[in-house]
């Protein structure tokens, strides 16, 4: 039986919360969203991830340009830009409950994997991390809720 997906299938609005490991493997709380919007070329996910921190909050925000998914794909293409590390591409392939994304920067120096499972029609787990080289930059725990409602 497959699986519908409504994380990137769907347009929409999603919550995140968790915990957001930097490299000094200190963990702090993270909120943020993810925007979902379908133009007939282009998917996109305009997210921000705010660490919060006693020093002072961080922003770290992603704008992805999603290669639509083909009827009959599994997979499909992205790019983004992202300020800390600069032009990432990867894939995003469906395996059963999971959304998997690879991710890796143009250069080649940065790579990861985040993990997405689908809980339910509006809740999703996130799962991931990031290196340079064999240094790890980040990993990360969330939960991503889909907000009802409009999506201005």
């Amino acid at each position: 039986m497959r699986i519908r997906h409504t994380f990137l299938f769907e347009e929409g609005i999603w919550a995140v919360s968790g915990e957001y490991t930097g490299q000094n493997g200190a963990a702090v709380p993270v909120e943020g969203s993810a925007r979902i919007t379908h133009e007939a070329m282009v998917w996109r996910n305009r997210g921000v991830m705010t660490l919060i921190q006693p020093s002072g909050n961080v922003d770290i925000k992603n704008d992805y340009e999603i290669v639509p998914f083909e009827e009959s794909r599994d997979f499909t293409a992205w790019r983004a830009e992202n300020p800390a590390l600069g032009k990432l591409n990867g894939l995003f392939v469906v395996v059963d409950d999971s959304i998997i994304s690879t991710i890796s920067s143009e250069d080649g120096k940065v790579s990861g994997i985040e993990y997405l499972r689908k809980v339910s029609e509006n809740h999703y787990m996130s799962r991931g991390f990031i290196f340079r080289g064999e240094e790890k930059l980040s990993s990360w725990a969330a939960e991503l809720v889909r907000r009802t409602g409009a999506l201005h």
